[in-house]
């Protein structure tokens, strides 16, 4: 059976391999190739193996987190030992310790968590499991990868950070290294974490690992975990995720899961260099089991416009809900809490107001804002009408053409039947017509049968006839010429001839000529001589 890859469309040709530097912060000095599951190459010395879905959810950046190296060498492992799971485990921490200022280590994750590892000749990998099943450091993981798993990078270059590399083949793990006890956990910065309510996801989950590190999930069944009500969230500060050095490409975002924010400037009415809305299409980077939605995100294009500007000059939009900024998982649809989502909604459509719009809208007097949006909502009541309208009318000619689908496919089922009826009556008259073909030709077979029978039957019958005569015929003359030798007739008489000879059957033939009836009586007369010759020896 054949492996799915669903996430080669990201890294299998060159140009992808550019766009997936690009999108995930790659330096110029490491070099990506791609390989599959089953087609795994040899490793130099200087390159590792790593899953492509630990970039993408995982949220891996090279070179390597200082954090994430010395869990490698703590665990004794290469990164294509560990799960998906244990990146996002540990990059989350990662997340956690710059949002809530705090200072967890491997040792903290391993006092958490019991770290697991089959060995070499499994297929399960090295995973992380809580010894509680409420007390987790990061949430909201996927209970599966399955078709996710099958994508790797082969990574060269300067991917270790400050000298500090981890090993590229499987090793074995030191059990004495996986003991933490409590004197060494940092349990004041524990508590910290394990009693924040940040990043809590729709189903409740806080510090999540798709708000942590910023990314859409692709699997939608999730692993049980501790949950909360949404409205105990707790804002955070915004924060830089995790970049290892400078790249040529300019961040778009602050933070991956907050709307971009800047210093609020209070905007001039002179032209000036506006931010560039660009729509991504996330949907077509990666095959994922359900579409997912477009994200739009803010750049700011730095061309010049021939005009008179400075950078006081730029606008830029600010997203606040009170004090706190606007985080992407927010939304208006959830009335758990109408208060804050009121406010969420009053951020959204502050935020559509241009600058001058916004000038225009405090120059203009009460009377003339009411007709302005006495005017809004008639045009938006009147737009709603005419497309109600249409799309009735749409749907009335949908439910006809539906009808008149429905009375052709009858028609033509009925006219199929008729046909079919028809056929089956016209076959059965020709196959009535056949049978009676048949039989009155088995008739007639019969009857000549008979007659056959019978003619023959008479000419052998006549054929027996003759020769019975014939040889009555014969027997008669034979006796009849006896006759006349012993009446001492002289040989020479007609009457030893043949029509002379008085046959009962006179119509059945006897002999072909009288010289056979000499022939005969020559034979006749050399019987008699030898008999009156033996007779006389006798005497």
């Amino acid at each position: 059976m054949a492996r799915a890859n669903k996430l080669a469309k990201l890294v299998n040709s060159s140009e992808s391999i550019r766009s997936f530097k690009e999108r995930y912060l790659v330096p110029d000095n490491i070099s990506l190739r791609y390989c599959r599951s089953n087609d795994l190459p040899l490793l130099n010395w200087d390159e590792i193996l790593i899953s492509v879905m630990s970039v993408v959810e995982g949220g891996v950046r090279f070179p390597f987190h200082p954090l994430l190296i010395n869990f490698l060498q703590t665990v004794n492992a290469c990164p294509d030992q560990l799960s998906i799971n244990v990146f996002r485990i540990v990059m989350g921490v990662v997340t956690i310790n710059r949002l809530l200022g705090v200072n967890l280590t491997t040792k903290d994750i391993l006092f958490i968590y019991s770290y697991s590892c089959p060995g070499s000749d499994s297929t399960t990998s090295c995973h992380l499991r809580a010894k509680n099943v409420n007390i987790k450091l990061v949430n909201g993981l996927p209970s599966s990868h399955k078709g996710y798993d099958n994508d790797w990078l082969v990574v060269a270059g300067k991917w270790f950070t400050n000298g500090s590399s981890c090993r590229n083949r499987f090793g074995h793990l030191v059990p004495s290294r996986l003991n933490v006890p409590d004197t060494v956990a940092n349990l004041e910065d524990l508590t910290k974490v394990l009693s924040s309510n940040i990043c809590i996801d729709r189903m409740g989950q806080q510090r999540s690992a798709p708000l942590l590190l910023g990314y859409q999930p692709l699997i939608g069944n999730f692993l049980d975990g501790p949950t909360v009500p949404c409205a105990q969230e707790t804002p955070v500060e915004p924060t830089v995720q995790f970049k290892a050095q400078p790249t040529s490409v300019i961040p778009q975002v602050d933070h991956s899961d907050l709307i971009p924010t800047r210093e609020v400037r209070r905007p001039r009415l002179s032209r000036s260099q506006l931010p560039l809305i660009v729509e991504v299409d996330e949907t077509k980077q990666v095959e994922e089991p359900a579409p997912r939605p477009k994200i739009a995100r803010v750049t700011v294009e730095l061309t010049h416009i021939p005009s008179s500007s400075s950078s006081d000059d730029i606008w830029v939009l600010e997203m606040m809900v009170g004090p706190d900024p606007l985080f992407v998982h927010r939304t208006v649809l959830d009335t758990s809490n109408v208060e804050l989502f009121a406010k969420v909604a009053h951020a959204l459509t502050k935020a559509t107001c241009l600058p001058r719009d916004l000038q225009a809208w405090d120059e203009m007097s009460s009377g003339r804002i009411f007709r302005h949006i006495s005017q809004g909502l008639v045009m938006a009541a009147q737009g709603v009408d005419t497309m109600e309208a249409r799309v009735f009318h749409f749907h009335e000619r949908m439910k006809e053409k539906e009808a008149e689908h429905t009375k052709a496919l009858a028609e033509a089922t009925k006219e199929r039947a008729r046909t079919e009826a028809e056929q089956k009556v016209k076959m059965e008259v020709e196959l009535t017509q056949l049978q009676e073909k048949v039989r009155k030709l088995e008739g007639e077979c019969i009857q000549s049968i008979g007659e056959a029978r019978e003619e023959g039957k008479q000419e052998v019958l006549g054929e027996v006839k003759t020769q019975l005569q014939g040889v009555f015929n014969q027997g008669f003359r034979d006796g009849w010429k006896s006759a006349l030798k012993k009446a001492t007739v002289p040989d020479s008489s007609d009457l030893f001839l043949r029509d002379h000879t008085p046959l009962p059957y006179p119509k059945a033939d006897l002999k072909d000529s009288d010289k056979e009836d000499e022939d005969e009586e020559d034979d006749e007369d050399d019987v008699d001589e030898a008999e009156e010759a033996g007779g006389e020896q006798d005497l």
